[in-house]
Order: C-alpha cells, then sequence, then structure tokens
C-alpha cells in the first residue's frame, strides 16, 4: 500500500516538474516591410520534426522545454530566417521575414527547405500568390485570381466568358466563396471573363476540394477562402495597372504607425466609354472596390473593419439594361486570453443583387431580386502543445430573400407582381481535434448544423404532397394540384432540419519526402442555385430549402500519395477522390423558373456521383518553374421519375453533368531570363462539355419544332488554347517604392474558336436540310499592361 502511495506520488511529482518546465513561445509572424500577418509560415526547432504553422491570423503557438534554440522560420516567397534564441520563461515574440530576391522564383525559399505539402494534415488543397497570379497569361491582361485556380487539378469551366467554376464534379453553387469572411454569391465580372478577386488587394487564397476542415459548411464541393490584405502599418505606398480595357490603383499606408492602417484598392474597365465613337449605344461594365482598416489595441486585442462593393452593368441598345453586383462587410475582433488559447469574433453583412430592365415594345418591365446574410460567429484555437491543437466555434445565419418584385416602365400594360419573399436561420456549432503522433497525423472534426425556415409566407398545400405530377397521356409533368394554402406569420417555423458532419483526414510520413493520405467528409447544403443554363447567369435565383425542397448532402472520399524531389526542388502528388451526392435539384423540360412564385413545381429531386484521379508534377526553382497538371474525371446526374410510372430525366438512368469533362490537361510555366525579363505561358486540352442535339423535328401551325428525346447524350468539341505574356520590369528608379513593368500578353495564341454552344438553322439554299453553327466567344486577343509602384 505505502509503495503504491509512493508511485502516485512520484507520478504527480514528475508531472508537475515536467510542466514547470514547459514554456510557451507565443505572437505573430509578418511581412517585414509591410508589417502584414503571414498565414500558413511555419517553425521549426532545429533538428527536430518539432514544429508549427501560423493560423488564418498569423498566429503562433510553440511550446518547449526551458533552453537554447535554433529556430528555423519559412514561408512561401520569402527567406527563410534563423533565430538563436534562449528560451527561459513563457512570452510574445513577433518575427518578421524579408520578401526573397526578386533574381529567385518567388517561390523559392532559401535556407531548409520545406515540406509542408509532405507532413501537413490536410489533403486536396491548393493555394496560390497573387504574385504568382500575376504571372500568368491573362485575358486582356488582367490578372484573375479564380481563373488561375483553373489550371489546377480538379478545377474546371464550363467554357470561356462563363461565370463561376466547377470542383470535383460539383455545380458552380456548390462553391463556397469567402472574402474576409463574407459570402460572395456571384464571383464573376463580365459574366465570368474576370472574377471579383482583385489580385492586388488579396494577401492569401486557399481552395479546399476535399477533406474540407469542420469550421466550414453550407457548400458540397469546395470551399474558396480569400483573405484581403491588410495594409502597410509602416509607411504608405500604393501601385497601379493600366491595361487596354481596365485600370486598378491600391493605397495603403499607416493611421498609426505600426498600430493601424488602412487599404482601399479599386478597379473599373472602360471599354465601354469606346462604344459611342462607333454608334453603339451599349454597355458592358464593372468596377470593385476593397477596403480594409485596422487597429491592434493592445498586445491581446485587435480589430479589423474590411468591405467589398463591386458592381456590372450590361445593356443592349433598346432591348435590355441589367446590372448586378455583391457587396460585404466584415469586423473582426481577435483576442488572444492567453499564450494558448487564441479566438476571433466576427459580424458579416453580405448583400446580392441585381436589376433587370426589358425594354423590348408591349412588354416594358423593370425586375429586382436579391439575397442578404448577417452572419456572426465565433472561433476558438487551443494550442494543446506542439502535436494537438484543438479548434472549436459557433456560427449564425440569417437570411432574406426577395426572388423578384416586377415593375412595369413606361406606361407597359404588365402588372405589378412581387414574389414571396422567404425567409431563414442557420446554426452550426463545430470542434475538431488536430493530432501528431510520430510518422501519423490526424485531424478529427465534427459539425452539427440546423437549418431553419420561417415565415411571414404562405405555402401552397399540394394534393397528395406532390407539387409536381406526370401526365402519362400528354407524356409532361404538370403543377400538382393545390387543395389548400398554409398562412405562416412572422417568425413561425415553415421547416426544420439538422444534421452532423463528421470530418476526417489523416497524413502518414513514409519520410521526409514521402507521405500518403487519406479524407472524409460530409456536407450539408441548404441553399439551392435554381437554374436552367450550363453556366449559372446573374439573374439566376437562390432558393432555401423547405417543405418541399430537401437539403443537398455529399459524402466524399479522397486518397493520395505526394513526394518530393531533389531537396523539394520538384513536387509530385496523385490524388483519388469519390463523391456521392443526393437531394440535388435539376428542372424538368420545358420549365419555366422565370417569376415562378412556386418554383417547386418545375423541379425533380436526384442524385450525383462524381469520381477521378488528379495528378501534378510541379517545379518549384530554378529559371524555369510551373507544373503539368492532368485530371480523369467524371460527373454524372441520376433523376428517376416520381413513380415508376414517369421517366425523369433520361429514363432515370445516369447522364453527363453539364460540365462533365473527363480530360483536362494545363501545362504551365514561367521562364526567367534576368531579373528583368520573364516569359510566362499555359497550354489547357479538355474534353467539350456535353450538349443536347435536337434529333428530329416536325410542323405545328406553320412552325417548326426542334424534337430532342435524351438529355446531355452529346459533346461539343475538344477545347484547347495557348496563352502566352511577355514581362519586362523598368530599370531601377528613385521612387520611395520603386518599381515599374510593362505585361505584354496574347490569349489564345493560335486563335482557336472553342465552341461554347452548337445551334441549328435551316439551309435556306437546300429546304428541307437543317445546318449546324457553332458560337464562340474569345479569339485572339492582344494585351497590354503598365504596372508601377509609388
Amino acid at each position: 500500500m505505502k509503495f503504491k502511495l509512493f508511485s502516485i506520488l512520484l507520478l504527480v511529482t514528475s508531472t508537475v516538474a515536467l510542466a514547470q518546465n514547459k514554456v510557451t513561445l507565443s505572437g505573430y509572424i509578418k511581412d517585414s516591410e509591410t508589417g502584414e500577418e503571414l498565414i500558413g509560415a511555419t517553425i521549426l526547432l532545429k533538428g527536430t520534426q518539432n514544429g508549427v504553422a501560423t493560423n488564418a491570423y498569423g498566429f503562433y503557438s510553440l511550446t518547449v522545454n526551458k533552453g537554447d534554440y535554433t529556430l528555423i522560420v519559412n514561408y512561401i516567397g520569402y527567406k527563410a530566417k534563423v533565430i538563436e534564441k534562449r528560451i527561459e520563461t513563457s512570452e510574445s515574440y513577433t518575427i518578421t521575414l524579408d520578401a526573397a530576391s526578386q533574381e529567385l522564383n518567388e517561390i523559392v525559399i532559401t535556407g531548409e527547405a520545406d515540406n509542408l505539402n509532405i507532413t501537413n494534415t490536410q489533403m486536396s488543397i491548393v493555394k496560390l500568390s497573387p504574385k504568382q497570379v500575376k504571372e500568368f497569361p491573362a485575358v486582356l491582361g488582367e490578372p484573375d485570381i479564380i481563373r488561375s485556380f483553373q489550371l489546377l487539378p480538379g478545377v474546371t469551366a464550363v467554357a470561356d466568358g462563363a461565370a463561376g467554376f466547377n470542383v470535383r464534379g460539383g455545380s458552380a453553387d456548390q462553391n463556397l466563396i469567402l472574402l474576409d469572411e463574407a459570402t460572395i454569391y456571384n464571383s464573376s465580372h463580365l459574366f465570368g471573363l474576370y472574377s471579383v478577386a482583385n489580385p492586388d488587394a488579396v494577401k492569401d487564397v486557399n481552395l479546399y476540394k476535399g477533406g474540407i476542415p469542420a469550421r466550414y459548411g453550407g457548400r458540397l464541393s469546395s470551399v474558396m477562402d480569400i483573405r484581403q490584405r491588410e495594409g502597410n502599418s509602416n509607411e504608405f505606398n500604393g501601385e497601379a495597372g493600366i491595361g487596354l480595357i481596365s485600370a486598378r490603383v491600391l493605397v495603403e499606408g499607416p493611421l498609426v504607425k505600426e498600430k493601424s492602417s488602412y487599404m482601399i484598392a479599386g478597379r473599373r474597365s472602360y471599354g465601354d466609354l469606346f462604344l459611342p465613337l462607333i454608334d453603339n449605344n451599349s454597355t458592358a461594365n464593372f468596377y470593385d472596390l476593397n477596403t480594409k482598416v485596422n487597429y491592434t489595441i493592445n498586445e491581446k486585442n485587435r480589430l479589423f473593419l474590411s468591405g467589398y462593393f463591386g458592381r456590372d452593368k450590361f445593356s443592349l441598345g433598346s432591348i435590355f439594361n441589367s446590372e448586378w453586383g455583391n457587396a460585404t462587410a466584415t469586423l473582426r475582433w481577435n483576442h488572444l486570453f492567453n499564450d494558448k488559447l487564441f479566438a476571433n469574433f466576427s459580424a458579416i453583412y453580405s448583400n446580392y443583387d441585381y436589376s433587370l430592365d426589358q425594354l423590348t415594345t408591349g412588354a416594358q418591365f423593370n425586375s429586382t431580386s436579391k439575397i442578404i446574410t448577417l452572419n456572426t460567429k465565433a472561433d476558438f484555437s487551443y494550442f494543446v502543445n506542439n502535436n494537438t491543437q484543438f479548434e472549436y466555434g459557433f456560427d449564425a445565419k440569417a437570411y432574406r430573400f426577395e426572388p423578384g418584385k416586377i415593375k412595369p416602365i413606361k406606361g407597359s400594360a404588365i402588372a405589378n407582381r412581387n414574389l414571396d419573399n422567404q425567409f431563414a436561420n442557420e446554426f452550426a456549432g463545430y470542434m475538431s481535434l488536430d493530432k501528431t503522433i510520430k510518422k501519423l497525423s490526424i485531424n478529427i472534426g465534427l459539425r452539427y448544423s440546423a437549418f431553419i425556415r420561417n415565415g411571414e409566407q404562405t405555402i401552397p398545400i399540394y394534393e397528395n404532397n406532390q407539387p409536381l405530377t406526370y401526365n402519362s397521356i400528354l407524356g409532361r409533368y404538370e403543377n400538382g394540384k393545390v387543395i389548400d394554402n398554409k398562412k405562416y406569420n412572422k417568425g413561425d417555423n415553415i421547416s426544420t432540419f439538422n444534421n452532423f458532419e463528421p470530418r476526417i483526414s489523416s497524413t502518414l510520413i513514409l519520410n521526409d519526402r514521402t507521405s500518403i493520405k487519406a479524407s472524409y467528409n460530409r456536407i450539408y447544403q441548404y441553399l439551392h442555385l435554381i437554374s436552367n443554363t450550363t453556366a449559372p447567369a446573374p439573374t439566376d435565383v437562390w432558393a432555401p430549402s423547405g417543405p418541399y425542397i430537401k437539403p443537398q448532402e455529399s459524402d466524399q472520399f479522397a486518397l493520395g500519395y505526394f513526394k518530393n524531389f531533389t531537396n523539394n526542388k520538384f513536387e509530385l502528388s496523385l490524388e483519388g477522390f469519390y463523391k456521392k451526392m443526393n437531394n440535388l435539384v435539376e428542372y424538368v423540360d420545358g420549365a419555366d423558373l422565370i417569376s415562378n412564385n412556386s418554383i417547386e413545381t418545375e423541379l425533380l429531386a436526384g442524385s450525383g456521383r462524381s469520381y477521378g484521379l488528379e495528378l501534378l508534377v510541379k517545379k518549384n526553382s530554378g529559371k524555369l518553374t510551373g507544373w503539368v497538371s492532368y485530371t480523369y474525371s467524371r460527373a454524372e446526374r441520376q433523376v428517376k421519375g416520381l413513380t415508376n410510372e414517369d421517366p425523369g430525366i433520361n429514363n432515370g438512368k445516369f447522364y453527363a453533368a453539364n460540365f462533365d469533362k473527363p480530360h483536362n490537361l494545363s501545362v504551365v510555366g514561367t521562364y526567367k531570363f534576368n531579373d528583368r525579363i520573364s516569359l510566362s505561358s499555359n497550354f489547357i486540352l479538355t474534353t467539350g462539355i456535353p450538349s443536347t442535339y435536337p434529333v428530329g423535328r416536325y410542323e405545328f401551325a406553320g412552325i417548326v419544332v426542334p424534337h430532342f428525346t435524351q438529355r446531355n447524350q452529346e459533346r461539343l468539341p475538344a477545347y484547347h488554347r495557348l496563352d502566352v505574356s511577355l514581362t519586362i520590369k523598368g530599370k531601377k528608379v528613385n521612387w520611395k517604392n520603386g518599381g515599374h513593368e510593362w505585361v505584354f500578353g496574347l490569349y489564345n495564341l493560335y486563335n482557336r474558336a472553342n465552341a461554347t454552344s452548337i445551334y441549328f438553322v435551316e439551309d435556306p439554299e437546300n429546304l428541307g436540310k437543317v445546318r449546324a453553327y457553332k458560337s464562340y466567344l474569345l479569339p485572339i486577343l492582344p494585351s497590354v499592361t503598365y504596372n508601377f509602384k509609388f
């Protein structure tokens, strides 16, 4: 008995002694020139595998035994820093890094090589720096972050000029795009030629394709997390660019040196200003404004306020006018409870709206629509030790959907009409544990989400609870019979959905240069983009889940092999994935989706599956850098009938989704001749997207009507394109921040006419015969851009 008591006492004493010998070094890693925090920077203890990385706000916490250490600090695009430091007590310690020399490729890290892609638990994540994006050839010389991601495995777009993007067989509305935590509902300018993410204003961007962390939810396929620059806290500077159709400018500087800073960035296209010179009264332009200000209250508290305001305008003479845009605002408070517990509290506003003026004679009206989201959230990171990190948080959203308001203009006979506004709340809580045990790292997470559809609204009650029925005599789907209407007052509960969303990812390190990773995630999506176009359009309407539209859900599995060569000069990754989706909404043939107050009468619920293999070979350093990316994947949908008596879509069989592209190849390269001149190019080759062609025609009342049978049974021709750009930096000047450059580009160098659609017209020279024509958007496009800093 005495021996047992002695053993317990010895164990407790040893534990206390060990705890007393532990100290914590914590703080931020920053850019030495601007004072911006660096996200994902790493600190390693030399001679060990022990180390940590900064979180989304640049904060780190490193726990060690008391003693002398050599710290090696790395970040992509920066010189490695070696610090000799004696750590005797817990302390706050800020580290600054210098940007890598311009003579090196910007993603080279000097000093010890970084193999974070091997050791990181996260898989299926891709990251591009704004500096890289600016080196790629771009449409009319305007760098674009979202289009640049389409050069990487698993990310595609339907066609040139198509809004949105597709990830691993998911539709465009299944991507969650966050700009400083605010949801962006339409990510494109000028119908997809450009994105809303201005590279000048962006500090960091990550795209999660799989193994999505538990802190994210609400979209099935991916999360693109974009963080804006905070502004230079040391000195004022700016940068600007002037191209053929657009210009941009950014200014930043301290409000209180090393304590508060601001950033303002703006873009505006001006190609439409030249249209009147050719007697063209059409309009096509966009502008956006990024703003951010921050204030460090003290060592433990910091405030951030950021906003985005963007607008597109497009008109076609006297036929129609349209405009649409996003507006967001984010207020964040970073609080450090102690050297191990970090928290962020956010209040977020997001608004997307569009307006359409139909000006044709006899049907002149104005139509507007919007979706407003209010969001509050709290995220906590607890750094237990260097091998264990615990994250948890809460999220609450309030939605207001205004699907349509129609007003007559110019004395039109069109009547006033307002579609029912819709209201909903979404709540979520999550927790995740990131643990490393020798060669094995694992992240286990669980998210709980609840979606509540609220009044005020009147909901139709259908016979047999079927908003859609099938008429077997006419062979078509028809609206269900309304037998009653139920009135819900403001705040009344219409529908409630509750779901658990498990997440898990793991990494097994075989050696310093090789690892195997696996992940699984389940995600629910409560918002649906109702569209019958191949790619999203500004006029598409978002609809919440409710009595007749169930939440979408997906399960994704992924397995990957990662290998680095030649001291991390080369990277190879091979990932396979399988995704199963349920409750996907598909429109029936002949659906009327415009200004429809009972959209459920035009929709069928279906399932989907996607699977594929992604290969990436990347060269990180030297005069020639770049990558080769190849993806084989399939994206399929299945929509069965309401009963065994109706056909659904394609008789209930699997068919290719609108964005299914089995083969995708991208070759990207940059060659630096010297520190002033570089040449960049990218080549893209993909399978053509699915299309539906008529199989015959018939004549009714003198009108020739095409006859269609199966959906998406044909394909457009293969898509391929080569782009090049040449960057010439100016000689050093005596400006405070120096630097200017010319960028010359050729988009679609060999003028490939890549089809966006195939249409059929009767041959006027051969009656009774039909000719097929293809439409395309972007021929060879030269560009010249002048960029400078001040």
